[in-house]
């Protein structure tokens, strides 16, 4: 399955902060796999948080990023331009609690 089919996908495109979390619980409680693949960039669900991180970079919504290291989602996943979400991360402005959940 591709990950752009998803209703997660289109929530954390569209949605609110509030409303991705919502969804990417609703998502990580039913088992889905947390390394489903974007067939376009072939990212991975942290690929996609980074792309928005400026949603996800306060206390309360970074635990997005937390729910998916504890779900054992591949942190060194590479996309298709061969950058992992902490390469991603580390160049987007205001992300820095992103990558301090990605390193611990």
């Amino acid at each position: 399955m591709n990950l752009r089919k998803t209703k997660l996908f289109k929530t954390i495109n569209t949605g609110t902060p509030k409303q991705v979390m919502g969804a990417l619980w609703e998502y990580l409680k039913t088992g889905k796999d947390v390394n489903l693949r974007d067939e376009e960039t072939g990212g991975n669900l942290l690929h996609l948080l980074v792309d928005h991180g400026e949603n996800f970079s306060d206390p309360e919504t970074v635990q997005a990023i937390y729910m998916l290291v504890c779900k054992d989602i591949d942190i060194d996943a590479q996309d298709n331009n061969g950058e992992t979400g902490l390469h991603k991360v580390m160049r987007k402005p205001g992300t820095y609690r992103i990558m301090m959940a990605l390193i611990r």
